[in-house]
């Protein structure tokens, strides 16, 4: 019948000799164990290797959304403490220098273990960055727990009275006294945190002001 492709047409051809029959045989099983081969060594079938890869792939995207929504609700619920200083004595010949305090927990959860480490000393003006301060001693908190939007006053004094070679160089504008030092404390999530505070004292006819320095005023 015309039109009608015959159903020989449509199969393939078998091999015209009897070795081009034995090559084909040969390729065929070749074929067969070199898939089978790959899938014994490693026990995964080719088709499974897209579907491991793909499932590793949302693991490690799932973790790294879980990782980073821990850190962001961390530092959105944790205590972050701050120091102010709000009085100071006079910077003056044979007198001890003091200040007060003002340290506050801005944060939404507890600091806890809170110690206050504050003092006042005289260092070059303006104060050079790497500056090394010495460590200040202990003054307020002993362990003690500041809540959300509390704050607990403190103090700060110099070691001795400020000397006559001290007010030559702040005379000469060379030095000034600093109110200095560092509050350590545990956040909620039991990570140790630091504030450091640095306040310079300008005793200007007897009035003292103040000056942020622009070194260890940073915080972790």
């Amino acid at each position: 019948n015309e039109g009608v492709p015959n159903k020989r047409d449509s199969e393939p051809a078998p091999p015209a000799t009897f070795s081009e029959a034995l090559e084909a045989q040969k390729k065929k099983k070749a074929d067969g164990s070199d898939n089978a081969a790959e899938s014994a060594s490693t026990g995964i079938k080719p088709g499974e290797w897209l579907v491991i890869v793909l499932t590793a792939g949302l693991v490690i995207t799932n973790w790294l959304l879980v990782t980073g929504a821990q850190d962001t609700a961390q530092r959105q619920l944790r205590a972050y403490i701050s120091v102010r200083v709000i009085s100071v004595g006079r910077v003056a010949l044979g007198q001890d220098g003091y200040a007060r305090l003002m340290i506050k927990n801005h944060g939404q959860t507890p600091a806890e273990k809170l110690v206050v480490h504050s003092s006042i000393d005289v260092f070059p003006y303006p104060i050079p960055r790497g500056h090394v301060f010495p460590e200040a001693p202990v003054r307020e908190g002993r362990n003690a727990t500041l809540h959300p939007r509390q704050y607990l006053k403190g103090g700060a004094s110099s070691n001795e009275r400020f000397t006559p070679e001290q007010m030559t160089l702040i005379d000469a504008g060379k030095h000034r006294a600093y109110v200095f030092g560092v509050v350590k404390y545990l956040d909620a999530f039991n990570e140790p945190r630091t504030t450091n505070f640095c306040w310079s004292i300008k005793d200007d006819a007897g009035t003292p002001f103040l000056e942020p320095a622009p070194v260890h005023n940073d915080a972790t």
